[in-house]
């Protein structure tokens, strides 16, 4: 029995001729590829075409920073992994290598939410009442707010792209960069932070965790002073600027977002 007529694709119902619909883009379907061997032809090449695809992107992410920006925004995008891809991938590996390092740099257990952040006294009334009302023991309440910080950070954690974004909308207005331009650069620079923290803390274990920040600031410092020549065009002197800036911006998401995780940490707690 055929599986096609052959003037009208399965697909899309366009009249076509050709192996492939000129209309839908799709191949012409045969008998073969419903054997045994055509399944296992497609895994090995779906296997391999995305490792490609990430070992190109992640080459570019690392050794030349900014390409992948500039190159999304001219068009060339079929090569690399679609920026949010990248980003998830970047994600999915940091916090496998948060088991391993130890560090919970975006995790922020109950103890540092606490006491090691700007508007922690501001919060200690609010978690000390809420506390009181679960009836739960102070190391048991501690154990759950952490358990639930670190489950929502893995999600919670893409909330600082479009706040990262949304700052360098009003920096770089008059340059005519689009909010959705800022979202891609926010999209690669955050997958570099992600790929490259593990890597830093893995191989600084007996540093401090202040100078374990030195080494990562310095690192995306450059990177983003590159990353901004080289993203948006301009010159040296301006780049340094943009680049002081874009730190500023780092910090300031990275602790909206720990206190919004503190927030929903909360909210999800159990109730008495």
């Amino acid at each position: 029995m055929a599986l096609l007529d052959d003037a009208i694709c399965p697909n899309c119902d366009a009249h076509h001729s050709g192996a492939y619909c000129p209309t839908c883009g799709q191949k012409r379907p045969a008998v073969s590829d419903l054997s045994a061997s055509r399944f296992i032809a497609d895994v090995f090449e779906a296997v391999t075409n995305t490792e490609s695809k990430l070992l190109r992107t992640l080459r570019a992410l690392l050794l030349a920073p900014g390409r992948l920006t500039l190159d999304y925004f001219q068009g060339k995008r079929q090569r690399y992994l679609k920026p949010v891809q990248l980003f998830v991938a970047c994600n999915v590996w940091f916090f496998l290598m948060q088991s391993v390092t130890g560090f919970n740099t975006f995790t922020t257990p109950l103890g540092v939410q606490l006491n090691g952040l700007p508007y922690s006294p501001l919060v200690k009334a609010t978690v000390f009442r809420i506390y009181s009302a679960s009836g739960l023991s102070e190391q048991v309440f501690a154990s759950k707010f952490n358990a639930i910080s670190a489950d929502l950070a893995k999600t919670l954690i893409f909330v600082m792209l479009p706040l990262f974004a949304l700052i360098l909308l009003p920096l770089l207005w008059k340059r005519g960069f689009s909010y959705g331009q800022h979202l891609i650069f926010a999209a690669h620079l955050y997958s570099f932070l992600l790929v490259v923290m593990p890597l830093v803390q893995l191989f600084g274990r007996l540093m401090t965790m202040r100078q374990l920040d030195v080494i990562v600031a310095v690192a995306v410092g450059v990177y983003g002073f590159l990353a901004v020549r080289r993203t948006y065009g301009f010159r040296s002197l301006t780049s340094v600027g943009l680049t002081v800036l874009v730190l500023i911006d780092l910090g300031l998401v990275v602790m909206a977002y720990r206190f919004l995780l503190l927030v929903a940490s909360l909210i999800s707690m159990p109730r008495p």
